[in-house]
């Protein structure tokens, strides 16, 4: 990763993160109002349901702000025990994609959200170090469609 302001893309990041999910057998959402990721697991002989919100997406706040109603919904309907929110650390936001959210700005959606009350854990992600920049989508221009 290179560590410049703006340099690398928050796709690769997020591919790499959703292959590790699918690998260890978590369930990817269907729908896009739906949590991103679920396991049922077993805790000291407790079943949980836990649900996982992945953004390191340049979508600025409005995706953290989306992931904490999906969390608050699944967890205050019986859905869902745990959520978490799997954003970038601070450093990291600052060498990905612009608008990427932070550790920082999660806690602040959390708390501002009023969901401080819910089983609502915050995980951070750093990178492990220097190297070339991860490679960003390219920009749509004015009037056309951006290829997935």
């Amino acid at each position: 990763m290179k560590e410049e302001r703006d340099s690398n893309g928050s796709a690769v990041v997020r591919k790499l993160l959703d292959e590790r999910f699918r690998a260890a057998r978590w369930v990817k959402a269907s729908r896009p109002e739906d949590v991103d990721w679920t396991k049922n697991i077993t805790v000291n002989g407790t079943n949980l349901c836990v649900g996982v919100e992945i953004q390191v997406s340049g979508r600025s706040d409005s995706g953290l702000v989306m992931d904490v109603v999906h969390l608050k919904r699944e967890i205050s309907e019986g859905r869902m025990d745990v959520g978490i929110i799997v954003v970038p650390t601070d450093k990291l936001s600052h060498y990905l994609t612009d608008r990427t959210p932070s550790i920082s700005s999660a806690r602040m959606h959390v708390e501002q959200a009023e969901a401080t009350r819910y089983a609502i854990i915050l995980m951070s992600i750093a990178h492990d170090g220097a190297g070339p920049s991860l490679p960003k989508r390219p920009k749509a221009q004015a009037g056309s469609k951006q290829q997935p």
